[in-house]
Formats: C-alpha cells, structure tokens, sequence
C-alpha cells in the first residue's frame, strides 16, 4: 500500500484514541492540540507560536482559543509594556483533561513502537526528522516570492504573481478578517469567518 495511505492509518488511531477525552471534556481535535501543545512547549505560548508552529490557520485558532477561554482552560495575559502582546496560560482546571490526554499520547506511542528494538526507535526518529526537515526546505524552496509581517496578532502578506502584486492584510474588528486583492488585482475585498481557507480556495484556481 502506497505510503500516503499508510500514513492516514497512524493518525486515525491517534484520534480514535484521543476521541474518548474530546468527547469527555466537549472538546473539538484542534482544542486538544492547543492544549497538549502549550504543556508540552512552555516556551512557546501565543497565538502566533501556534499558527507558526502548527501550520494552522489563525482563523481556526483564534475560534479555538475563545473555547478554551470560555471553558476555563487558558487564561490570557497582556504583558504590561505591550497591549499587543498576549500570552496564553494554561489553567489549573485543564489539569486534568491535559494527564489524560498525557496518557493517551503515551498509549499512542507504546503501541506503535510495539517490537521495535531501541536502535530501530532512534533510526525512526531521525528518519523522520530528515523528511519534516525536507519538507521544511521544499516550502521555502518552491513558496513565491513574499514578504510577511506581523503586528498585534495581524499578519500582513504582500506577494507577487505572473508579474502582478498581491496583498492579504488581516484586521480584528469583532472577529479576524482579511482585506485582499487577490480576487480581483485592481480592487480590495473584505473577507470574513473562515477568510483564509476562501483566499487559498481563490488562489489555488490560478
């Protein structure tokens, strides 16, 4: 069977297993993530880390930290010599969800490494670290020629195309948005709700 398929088995596990907390806790998948994502990397702890990071859209994070808000999970935290700049807190009530959701992971990891000895474990890491790490190059290597930038939580992308120039500038005003050109060169367009995924849906018909 061909890798891309084998490798849909691997996660479909992962979220067969980590379903039983979800539901628990009434949590949707990338909720949890965050969650795991901010106990397992102190270091990194804003919204931009876990766009960055991720590879996840901001609209979809930003949606998900408002749930964990909501729920008590994270706290969120102005530094004083910034407004700007937020960072997120996990709270004592994800305690709980986040030791079970440890167990899950460890669960996870025992059986998919069942009857590798500890050399064929240290090979799989590094193999895998070499692929991510190719795959890492390939995105800057075939990625258009732009330019990004970000301030108070909004990104700011200016690119160019077939000779033309491109701007996705995202605002927050009752939510994240984007105003872009990208549909019409000469004219920008506000876009709203799940605004990333309906700019990439236009540029992918280029």
């Amino acid at each position: 069977m061909h890798f891309w398929d084998r490798h849909k088995t691997i996660t479909c596990y992962y979220e067969m297993l980590m379903a039983s907390v979800c539901e628990k806790y009434d949590l949707r998948k990338l909720e949890y993530d965050i969650l795991l994502f901010l106990y397992h990397n102190p270091q990194y702890h804003t919204a931009a880390d876990i766009v960055r990071l991720r590879k996840s859209t901001k609209s979809h994070v930003s949606t998900a930290l408002k749930v964990l808000e909501e729920k008590g999970f994270i706290e969120r935290k102005t530094a004083a010599d910034n407004k700007k700049h937020v960072d997120l807190l996990l709270s004592d009530s994800a305690n709980e969800l986040i030791q079970e959701g440890i167990q899950v992971q460890k669960q996870f990891a025992h059986d998919m490494l069942r009857g590798l000895t500890k050399e064929e474990i240290v090979l799989c890491k590094q193999v895998f670290q070499k692929i991510c790490n190719n795959a890492e190059r390939c995105i800057k290597e075939k990625g258009w020629k732009q330019e990004y930038t970000e301030e108070g939580g909004c990104g700011s992308l200016d690119f160019e195309h077939r000779g033309l120039s491109y701007h996705v500038w995202e605002f927050q005003e009752d939510g994240y948005g984007a105003e872009s050109n990208v549909e019409n060169v000469g004219r920008m367009k506000d876009y709203r709700g799940n605004y990333e995924e309906e700019i990439l849906s236009i540029v992918k018909t280029w």
